[in-house]
């Protein structure tokens, strides 16, 4: 698990670039979104489109946003 202090109004497209700066991910690795106790990956041509608050899962009060 890694940790990181992202900006909730950032769009997924945003997110990467800071994420991939500071060598957490790649682009070989995909945002996904859980619903339903599923986790379905999200496009990278989509990105632009989400909004990181869109994505991130809430349990517990502890905020998960999953990569795949």
């Amino acid at each position: 698990m890694f940790k990181v202090n992202l900006f909730n109004n950032g769009r997924l497209s945003d997110i990467r670039k800071v994420l991939e700066s500071s060598n957490v991910i790649n682009d070989m690795l995909l945002f996904s979104k859980k619903e339903n106790d599923e986790i379905g990956e999200m496009k990278r041509e989509d990105e632009e489109k989400f909004f990181l608050k869109e994505t991130i899962t809430n349990e517990n009060g502890q905020d998960t946003l999953y990569l795949k």
